[in-house]
């Protein structure tokens, strides 16, 4: 028997499998740092298309397999502007992404760290200098990620 679960998650990677499949790394409010399995996503046809755009908050139900989570269900909530007319913005959202890949366990469950991803993306949406919004996350979040001290957050 599969797990269904929901969540809100923030798109921050993913990558190609196969013909029409794409693996998602998801930073979930609820679960943390996931990496999830959409099958034929990559289909003009797919559902799950318009939920799984890069940099987006998305609605996300996905079931436990036995080896993997396969999402089953993906509604954007909030579709951050970051597009490649805007290569600083790009950068930068990209930094961050690759920040929480990287120091963050899969399954760690941080919810200081999700305000924090949501708040760095909202300033890039509102038209922040993109450097701004990018060297005001990376102290915050090594704090929260243990590379600093707490009196900084």
């Amino acid at each position: 028997m599969a797990f269904h679960y929901k969540t809100q998650g923030i798109i921050l990677k993913r990558h190609d499998q196969g013909e029409a499949n794409r693996i998602f790394t998801v930073f979930c409010k609820e679960y943390g740092k996931l990496s999830m399995f959409a099958m034929s996503e990559r289909k003009i046809t797919s559902k799950l298309r318009g939920g799984l755009e890069l940099f987006s908050l998305s609605y996300l139900e996905f079931v436990q397999g036995r080896n993997k989570k396969l999402l089953v269900e993906a509604i954007p909530l909030v579709q951050y502007p970051v597009s490649l007319q805007d290569i600083s913005s790009l950068r930068s959202a990209l930094k961050i992404a690759e920040l929480i890949n990287q120091h963050m366990g899969e399954q760690e469950k941080d919810e200081r760290v999700w305000d924090l991803l949501v708040q760095s993306f909202g300033e890039l949406q509102e038209g922040d200098v993109p450097e701004k919004a990018y060297q005001s996350f990376v102290p915050k979040f090594m704090t929260l990620a243990g590379y600093g001290e707490e009196a900084g957050v």
